[in-house]
């Protein structure tokens, strides 16, 4: 079943590049995401002839499997997770408005920008040696929403890309969390670096907020760093 999602996420990105390329060969700007952190991207952004410090964007971007929490954006992507692993996809369309005109910007230009966003999402909860059954710990969602975003592009030699960004965005998901453990060990409040139990109590509302979490209203930050085509 992970193997038939994965192909399927792989076709889509592909007809997805496919259009894009095809639709915007001509005065598009074209960026390659350097995978770090098991994360790879492509961004498409083309100047709005009619207001040029006003450009279109889409982007699709991949998470592999990761192991431990990168709990400050994830790069393209951004969560609080308590989990061991996680997959990601997701696609976006949206506008930027630059302070410098697009045709202008040289190495470092600043934005404002709205998209709105569709991913899916599985991610893996660590049962910390529990015995736990797999799909008790297993949590897949699709999930959608607009985001907003202000951020500096800075371009180095031409080609090199790097964009950071700070988000916020409101996400709706598609997911019944039912299936996840209730078993109270599994929440309880640990250390983040040894695992180490400090708080035994609240743990029905620790599995609600963890379960919960990368949802609803979310703070994003994001590091981009791509090349150039």
């Amino acid at each position: 079943m992970k193997t038939n999602l994965s192909l399927v996420s792989i076709i889509f990105c592909a007809i997805f590049f496919l259009i894009h390329i095809a639709i915007y060969a001509q005065r598009a700007e074209v960026s390659l995401g350097v995978p770090v952190f098991n994360n790879v991207y492509v961004h498409f952004e083309k100047p709005i002839s009619k207001w040029k410090n006003i450009s279109f964007t889409s982007s699709a971007a991949y998470k592999f499997h990761a192991d431990n929490d990168i709990r400050f954006g994830e790069l393209f992507f951004s969560s609080v997770i308590k989990s061991n692993s996680i997959r990601r996809t997701k696609f976006d369309v949206g506008l930027r408005s630059y302070l410098v005109k697009f045709d202008r910007q040289k190495w470092l230009n600043m934005y404002v920008g709205a998209s709105f966003l569709v991913g899916k999402m599985s991610r893996e909860f660590n049962d910390y040696r529990l015995n736990i059954p797999k799909d008790s710990l297993t949590q897949k969602a699709v999930y959608f929403g607009p985001e907003f975003t202000t951020g500096l592009k800075i371009i180095i030699l031409k080609k090199i890309i790097i964009t950071p960004v700070l988000g916020l965005a409101y996400f709706f998901k598609s997911d019944n969390s039912e299936n996840i453990s209730k078993k109270a060990e599994l929440w309880y409040a640990r250390d983040w670096f040894d695992g180490e139990i400090l708080n035994h109590n609240n743990t029905e509302a620790r599995r609600k907020d963890f379960i919960n979490s990368g949802f609803g209203w979310t703070p994003n930050i994001y590091l981009n760093i791509g090349y150039k085509f």
